[in-house]
């Protein structure tokens, strides 16, 4: 996530949406999706990462 915010060919410096998603069936339950925005180049990336409980997150919040 640092690289997609700071590299210069990307800049997804805006961090539109952040949901999440509870299989309770999967061994790893947690499915959290981000949705980015690069302002300079017009573009948008969605990210998801799969985890158990508190590891699903990433501390995104510190990032944006």
């Amino acid at each position: 996530m640092y690289f997609l915010r700071d590299h210069v060919n990307t800049q997804f410096k805006c961090l539109v949406d952040v949901t999440a998603v509870d299989f309770p069936e999967r061994p790893a339950r947690f499915e959290v999706v981000y949705h980015l925005l690069s302002p300079r180049w017009n573009n948008r990336v969605r990210i998801k990462v799969c985890g158990q409980g508190d590891d699903a997150d990433p501390g995104s919040g510190e990032l944006f």
